[in-house]
């Protein structure tokens, strides 16, 4: 007989996708920098910050690196690590190297998502692609041991896996052949013969077996739901038009820029007024609109200034400001509650004022429930969060922020995380921020003295 170990529901295992592609946490070991395994909180507001080379893309790379793997569609076990979202050409450019002998350390990639968690590791060997090495399913529902799968396990292995992990009886129903299968770039289980398939359905869903083959399944949701703002972005002159899959967004957001405008377009979409209305905003334009050049690429036209909404110009023949925060903007507007936004350096060629008011239009879309982590370098960005918490326009638990910076004995980055006061405070830090801001400004006035002297 079952044991009363606490299950999830069908209820449960039925949520809609705004639930269960929420991550709450990412695992980056092995890559870069982050030789030793770090467990990165993502809240529904993530602000990465430090200095240059200290880490800060490392720590989401990774997950890129899974995602373009999972959006590729090949279901090999190899992963992909250059399609859009990153452009590596050699795993020899993402692994760790020891000091002592310059052996790489084990690739490890994880999240975790609602109370499901996945840590997948890698294996290098001579020149050949990075292989999947072992992978740990662990969930507070089942054994805290978690569910430890390796592609060389035998179908005996994995039962006695499955049914330690799931606390099972030895009566409990098992499939005679069950092996190890990549779905998607992660390591499952599947069975063998269509026999086995065939009875799995009739006992149903609910066994063992059949929740550990769908085990993968709320990973790659999520990570194939996340849309991708990378820090180098351009539209061009005539951006191609590049449709989504559905409300996938396979590659970075500006891809679909184009589209996305056109869609909103002709179905009158109320995002469009909101885009116009950002974009005012930030002082940059009042009016966007875009057409069709060819069944390839698209024209997309702005108002060459707030005085002249009606004046339309290309997107190339005004300022970058414009072309560099629209991806940003379109992201925001296109994802839903639940769905995560990773943007990289959003104030790129923006106006002060307009670094503030861009962070204020995240906050808003945080409220909504959309989650942001927000990679930056600005200090006024960070700084109208605070304002925002302060205002009570964000609860301080939605709010988390990780500092990055480097250890000058051995170059591995470290990272301290903490959480705002309800007054929007941090304390005395991070201190590198004010720190420089105070230095400049002392080095000024230290300058204009001396003329007076």
């Amino acid at each position: 007989m079952r044991n009363s170990t606490t299950r999830p529901s069908s209820d449960e295992t039925s949520q809609t996708t705004r639930l269960i592609s929420r991550i709450t946490s990412v695992k980056v070991g092995g890559f870069k920098a982050i030789s030793q395994v770090k467990d990165i909180e993502i809240g529904s507001l993530t602000i990465l910050a430090g200095a240059n080379s200290s880490g800060k893309s490392s720590a989401l790379q990774p997950l890129l690196i899974l995602k373009q793997t999972i959006d590729d569609h090949l279901g090999g076990s190899d992963l992909v690590l250059a399609a859009g979202h990153t452009d590596f050409t050699d795993k020899e450019q993402i692994l760790s190297k020891s000091s002592e002998n310059g052996d790489p350390y084990p690739l490890t990639i994880g999240l975790t998502v609602k109370d499901y968690s996945m840590r997948q590791t890698y294996r290098s060997v001579n020149s050949n692609p990075l292989a999947i090495a072992a992978i740990l399913y662990s969930s507070p529902h089942f054994h805290p041991d978690g569910l430890a799968l390796a592609p060389e396990m035998t179908s005996e292995d994995i039962k006695r896996a499955i049914d330690n992990w799931f606390r099972q009886s030895p009566e409990s129903f098992r499939p005679p052949n069950l092996r190890p299968k990549v779905d998607s770039g992660i390591l499952s289980v599947a069975m063998d013969t269509t026999e086995d398939s065939a009875n799995l359905k009739i006992i149903g869903t609910d066994e063992p077996a059949a929740v550990a083959m769908s085990f993968p399944f709320p990973f790659i949701t999520a990570l194939s739901r996340v849309l991708h703002v990378k820090g180098v972005r351009g539209l061009g002159r005539q951006p191609r038009f590049t449709p989504p899959r559905g409300d996938l967004f396979p590659g970075p957001i500006e891809l679909y820029a184009a589209s996305l405008l056109l869609k909103w377009q002709e179905d009158r979409d109320a995002r469009l007024d909101q885009l116009r209305a950002q974009l005012a905003k930030l002082a940059l334009t009042a009016s966007i609109s875009a057409k069709s050049i060819n069944d390839s690429t698209a024209e997309i036209s702005v108002g060459r200034s707030l005085a002249h909404p009606d004046e339309l110009v290309s997107i190339a023949d005004v300022g970058f400001g414009v072309s560099q925060v629209l991806p940003v903007l379109l992201a925001l507007l296109a994802a839903e509650p639940g769905r995560l936004v990773y943007i990289e350096q959003p104030e790129v060629h923006l106006h002060p004022n307009a670094q503030v008011a861009l962070a204020q239009i995240i906050c808003e879309a945080v409220q909504k429930g959309i989650q942001v982590v927000m990679e930056t370098h600005s200090e006024l960005m960070l700084l109208a969060v605070q304002t925002a918490v302060a205002k009570q326009e964000l609860d301080p638990s939605q709010v988390v922020l990780h500092w990055f910076s480097q250890s000058k004995e051995t170059g591995e980055t470290q990272i301290d995380s903490r959480k705002p006061e309800p007054d929007g405070s941090f304390g005395d830090w991070p201190v590198d921020f004010s720190a420089v801001t105070m230095d400049a400004q002392l080095a000024y006035l230290r300058s204009v003295h001396a003329i007076a002297d």
